[in-house]
């Protein structure tokens, strides 16, 4: 099976679908990194997605492209009760899954962007919120980052002695 782009009586590109599909051999999950290994036709370019379950529906949390392994932010992520990596090569899926759930941080700290250069922080209530971008630290739930200043945004919450980090980029 393939397809094709024409114009008038060129063919503009061509895409044929690959014979096999790829296969997902291993899944682990240890200390927030989730590492896979797949086989596939030398020919074909896999895009992998790493998904948890809550609630019954499955959810994106990190697209690797064609990597075996990805660190997965954890610490944005409510409760989940499976963890499960889906493959492509555009045309075929092959998904491999863990019936156990990966082990969460104590605390979820999400760094929120909302437009407009501003940020929020998005964590369980308590805590006290420091933000970081460049050499600047701002305390409190909210900062406006001007435009063109930092790269990456650090939302550090700190809680009983433990610090919770996540780490945006602009």
């Amino acid at each position: 099976m393939a397809y094709e782009f024409r114009h008038a009586t060129s063919t503009l590109y061509r895409a044929v679908r690959p014979a096999t599909a790829p296969v997902l051999d291993s899944l682990d999950v240890v200390d927030g990194q989730a590492t896979w290994s797949y086989r596939t036709p030398a020919t074909s370019a896999v895009h992998a997605t790493v998904e948890v379950r809550a609630q019954g529906g499955w959810s994106p949390v990190v697209h690797a492209k064609s990597a075996t392994h990805a660190a997965l932010p954890l610490g944005r992520v409510r409760a989940c009760d499976r963890i499960r990596v889906v493959a492509t090569d555009g045309w075929n899926t092959d998904v491999k899954e863990i019936a156990h759930a990966p082990r969460l941080p104590k605390r979820r700290v999400v760094a929120r962007y909302a437009g407009r250069q501003r940020w929020w922080a998005d964590t369980d209530d308590g805590g006290h919120a420091v933000w970081s971008y460049g050499e600047q630290t701002y305390e409190g739930r909210a900062i406006v980052v001007p435009a063109g200043i930092a790269a990456a945004v650090r939302l550090a919450v700190r809680d009983h002695g433990e610090e919770f980090v996540d780490v945006r980029t602009a």
